[in-house]
């Protein structure tokens, strides 16, 4: 038996990405630019708490790629899967079968705090700032 993959569709990586412009990055990342590319939609961050005040070392600077999001997505601890009391919560609707071996859900829910968590998941490897 082969191994199952799940994967997200351009439109949920953009409403995660939309989401967590509008309000789950603001507290440590500001926009630098927009766009689109043939994979999706981008995004460059500058990190606001990391910088040197002084001005020797310039804030650090992040892309936020379909690649970025999927690889997050992947990532996102399963204990904060489909939970209602916490913020940072991921909704997951039903696995919907669309290739060999290949399911999308079929409806992705997160809210600012799940797409901060995404993105940060998908840079970092890890949650940086809590």
């Amino acid at each position: 038996m082969s191994d199952i993959k799940i994967r997200l569709t351009d439109e949920q990586v953009q409403d995660i990405v939309d989401t967590a412009l509008e309000g789950g990055i603001g507290y440590w990342a500001d926009l630098v630019a927009e766009g689109r590319t043939i994979d999706g939609p981008t995004a460059r961050i500058r990190e606001i708490g990391d910088g040197d005040l002084d001005g020797d070392e310039p804030f650090p600077v992040h892309d936020i790629t379909p690649e970025v999001i999927r690889r997050g997505f992947a990532l996102y601890p399963p204990h904060l899967l489909n939970v209602t009391h916490i913020v940072g919560s991921l909704h997951l609707g039903d696995l919907v079968r669309v290739g060999l071996d290949v399911y999308e859900y079929d409806d992705i829910d997160a809210d600012a705090g799940a797409a901060d968590l995404i993105v940060q998941f998908g840079l970092f490897g890890e949650e940086r700032y809590a």
